[in-house]
């Protein structure tokens, strides 16, 4: 059960898209983002998947298409992206394999302006919603 007692976030809060369609639901323990974490496309496909521990994306991390085909995988540790990222062609088929230590690329691959903007959209998407106020948790 979802609750917001004495200003602090514990449950799942949930946003939603002007017609009342899910956007995200997110996991709070103890004002931090803690536990899995999903967005979703205005279609209802699933945009965005991962998993935070203590205020930090920490595990498995995927973005897919509205056709709800991989865009990219791979792991986070502490917020920084971590071993092996896949990026994929629109098909579903593998496009590049990039291997990073501690948020720095290992290897000398070049991505493209496309997967640079998955990137992007990743890290803008990470403090999106830091700060939900009471009416963000069903009671």
């Amino acid at each position: 059960r979802e609750n917001y007692t004495l200003r602090i976030k514990n449950g799942t809060s949930f946003h939603y898209y002007p017609d009342g369609t899910l956007a995200d639901k997110l996991k709070w323990q103890d004002n931090m983002k803690h536990g899995s974490s999903e967005q979703y496309h205005a279609n209802k496909a699933i945009m965005i998947n991962g998993f935070y521990q203590d205020n930090k994306l920490s595990g498995p991390f995927s973005v897919r298409n509205e056709e709800g085909n991989l865009s990219v995988s791979g792991t986070f540790l502490n917020n920084l992206r971590h071993d092996k990222w896949i990026f994929y062609r629109k098909d579903g088929t593998v496009d590049i394999e990039v291997i990073y230590n501690q948020g720095r690329p290992a290897g000398e691959e070049v991505l493209t302006e496309s997967q640079k903007e998955v990137l992007r959209m990743i890290d803008e998407s990470q403090g999106k919603y830091d700060e939900p106020d009471e009416t963000d948790f069903l009671q």
